[in-house]
């Protein structure tokens, strides 16, 4: 079962190319109970924001 997530603001300003942002993302999944889920989030948001990785 999918479920949707809704912003309070439009995506598309921080995205590109259709594409949304890796914030908004983790934002959207944040709530994921699939811990593969959220080591990918940890991961993007690392090579995105800097890190150790």
């Amino acid at each position: 079962m999918a479920t949707r997530k809704s912003t309070q603001y439009d995506p598309k300003i921080l995205g590109k190319n259709g594409i949304v942002d890796p914030l908004s993302l983790a934002i959207a999944l944040q709530d994921s109970a699939d811990e593969r889920v959220e080591q990918v989030i940890d991961e993007m948001l690392t090579k995105v924001f800097g890190g150790k990785n």
